[in-house]
C-alpha cells in the first residue's frame, strides 16, 4: 500500500459553510455600522440575512462572540501598499485604514475614548479591536522590513518598536479627541507623523573624512 493511500486526507473547507459565514458577517457589519454596538442584535442579523437563527448560533455561541468576529472581519487590512517607498507605503496604509474604519465600524469605535469605554463594558470587544490593531502592526512591520531590504531604513532598527510608534501616533492624533477628519486632513497628519517618526530611521549618511 502506498504511503499516500494510508496518509489522512486533509478536509477541504466546505465552501457552503464559508459562504454562509461570510454572508452572516457581511450582514452583521452593515448592522453594526447602522445601529452601533449598543443596537446590534442577532435577531436583526437573522432578519437582514435570511439565515436561520440556529445556523448563526452554530457558528457563534453568543451575541458578543458574533459582534467581536464582526469587528475583526470588518477591520481586516485589505491591502499592503507597495509603491517602492517605505514612507509612501506607510502613508497610504494609514490613510486607507482611516477610511476603511470610517466606512465599516460603529462611530463609537472610531475614537480612542470610545474603544476604551466599549472595552470597559465588554472586554471581548476590546480584544477584537486589539486583534485588528495587531494585524495592522504586522503589516507596518512588513512595510518597514521591505524598506530595510531596499536600504531605506537602518538594518539595526527594531521594527516592532518603529511600527508601534507610527500606529500609536496615528491613533492618538486621529482618535484621541474623536474628531472627524477629511481625507486631506488624514494625509497631512500621516505625512507629519512619518516625517517625525522616520527622520532618524534612514541609514545615516557618512561624513567625509570618517
Amino acid at each position: 500500500m502506498n504511503q499516500s493511500d494510508s496518509a489522512p486526507k486533509r478536509r477541504r473547507p466546505d465552501q457552503r459553510v464559508e459562504r454562509t459565514r461570510k454572508a452572516i458577517l457581511e450582514g452583521a457589519a452593515t448592522i453594526m455600522l447602522e445601529q452601533g454596538v449598543s443596537g446590534f442584535t442577532v435577531d436583526e442579523v437573522v432578519s437582514r440575512t435570511g439565515i436561520a437563527l440556529s445556523t448563526v448560533y452554530r457558528h457563534w455561541r453568543t451575541r458578543d462572540d458574533l459582534l467581536s468576529a464582526t469587528i475583526v472581519y470588518s477591520g481586516e487590512p485589505q491591502v499592503i501598499p507597495d509603491t517602492g517607498s517605505a514612507a509612501n507605503d506607510v502613508s497610504e496604509l494609514l490613510a486607507l485604514r482611516r477610511r476603511h474604519i470610517a466606512e465599516h465600524w460603529d462611530v463609537n469605535l472610531q475614537s480612542l475614548s470610545g474603544i476604551i469605554d466599549a472595552g470597559r463594558r465588554n472586554p471581548k470587544l476590546l480584544m477584537a479591536v486589539t486583534q485588528v490593531l495587531d494585524r495592522v502592526l504586522a503589516v507596518l512591520q512588513t512595510i518597514l522590513k521591505r524598506g530595510q531590504e531596499r536600504g531605506e531604513i537602518r538594518k539595526d532598527l527594531d521594527l516592532k518598536v518603529a511600527a508601534d510608534i507610527l500606529l500609536g501616533a496615528f491613533i492618538v492624533r486621529n482618535g484621541y479627541r474623536g474628531e472627524t477628519t477629511t481625507d486631506a486632513d488624514t494625509d497631512n497628519i500621516t505625512a507629519t507623523i512619518i516625517k517625525l517618526s522616520l527622520i532618524h530611521i534612514s541609514e545615516p549618511t557618512r561624513r567625509r573624512g570618517i
